[in-house]
C-alpha cells in the first residue's frame, strides 16, 4: 500500500538491514490491515533479551499471531501511535509484551554493547564518546561530576533508549491490565512461561501447559565479549555507593517507569 502523504517518514528503512520488514516499527496503516487477527505489540527495550523473546514467540505462535516489534529508530513514536489507536478502537484487541530490566544494569549493558557493536567492531565513533570514556566507570564518574559531555554521551544509542523512552510513565494508562505482560530479564524463563500460558489459555489457542525450554527461549548475544581481550568490557563498580546513587538519579525516569510497570502489570495473571 502506498504511504499516505501524512504518514511518518522512516528514512532509516533505506539503510537498516531489517528495514523492509513492515512489522518492525509499523505504521498504523499496516496495523489496520491486520484487523481481526491475534496481535502482539512487542516493546523490545535494548539489552533486555529482546531477540530471545522475539524468537521464542515466533517459534511458539507461528502464523497464529502477528507480532509487531518496536525497537530503536522511531520505535517510541510508532508504539505510542499504536497504543493510541487500540485505546480509541476498543473493538480491536492487541496484547502488549514489554521487555524490561533493572535500568542501571540495562544501561551498563548498553554501554558495553554499543562499545562493541558501534565502535570496536565497526570503527564508528560518536564525537569524543568512547575515546574519552573508554569504560563504563569512567563515563559514570563523568556523569556523577556533571561533565557536559558525559551527561550527553550517557544518552547515546541504546543507553538513551531505556523503558521510559518507549513508555513514559504518563502513557502507562494506555495499557490494558489484562493484556499487558512484563518480561523481566532477571526472571525471563519464568515470566516468559507465565506469559505464554496465560496468552494461550485466555484465547483458547491451546489447552494445557506450554513448556518453555532452551529450544524455545534461546539466549542470544551473551557471548560477544569472549572474542575480546580480558577487561575490554567492565561492569559498574557497584561497591561505590555514591557513584551508584548518582547513576540512579541520572536514570530516574527509567527507574520510575520500570517499577511502575512491574508493580502494575504481571506476566502471571493467575498469581
Amino acid at each position: 500500500m502506498p504511504q499516505k502523504a501524512n504518514s511518518p517518514v522512516q528514512p532509516w528503512r533505506k539503510y537498516y538491514k531489517g528495514g523492509s520488514n513492515n512489522r518492525f516499527n509499523p505504521l498504523i496503516s499496516t496495523i489496520k490491515q491486520s484487523a481481526g487477527r491475534q496481535i502482539v505489540l512487542f516493546v523490545h527495550t535494548g539489552k533486555c533479551a529482546g531477540e530471545s523473546i522475539l524468537k521464542g514467540m515466533v517459534k511458539l505462535f507461528g502464523s497464529d499471531v502477528l507480532i509487531f516489534e518496536y525497537h530503536v529508530f522511531d520505535g517510541n513514536e510508532r508504539l505510542l501511535d499504536a497504543l493510541d489507536y487500540f485505546h480509541e478502537n476498543t473493538s480491536e484487541l492487541a496484547s502488549v509484551v514489554i521487555a524490561t530490566r533493572d535500568p542501571l544494569r540495562r544501561w551498563v549493558s548498553s554501554y558495553n554493547w554499543d562499545l562493541h557493536n558501534l565502535f570496536l567492531s565497526k570503527n564508528y565513533q560518536p564525537p569524543e564518546g568512547f575515546s574519552k570514556y573508554p569504560d563504563v566507570n569512567k563515563l559514570a564518574i563523568g556523569i556523577k561530576e556533571r561533565e557536559r559531555l558525559a551527561l550527553k554521551f550517557g544518552k547515546f544509542g541504546h543507553m538513551g533508549m531505556g523503558i521510559s523512552w518507549y513508555l513514559p510513565i504518563d502513557k502507562h494508562l494506555l495499557l490494558d491490565r489484562e493484556n499487558t505482560y512484563i518480561l523481566r530479564t532477571e526472571e525471563l524463563d519464568s515470566d516468559f512461561h507465565a506469559f505464554v500460558n496465560h496468552y494461550y489459555n485466555s484465547r483458547n489457542l491451546q489447552a494445557g501447559d506450554v513448556r518453555v525450554n532452551s529450544q524455545v527461549l534461546s539466549h542470544t548475544k551473551h557471548n560477544f565479549q569472549s572474542s575480546y581481550p580480558k577487561d575490554t568490557f567492565r561492569d559498574l563498580d557497584y561497591s561505590n555507593t555514591e557513584l551508584v546513587e548518582a547513576m540512579r538519579e541520572y536514570l530516574k525516569e527509567d527507574i520510575e517507569a520500570h517499577y511502575n510497570l512491574v508493580n502494575t502489570f504481571f506476566a502471571n495473571k493467575d498469581s
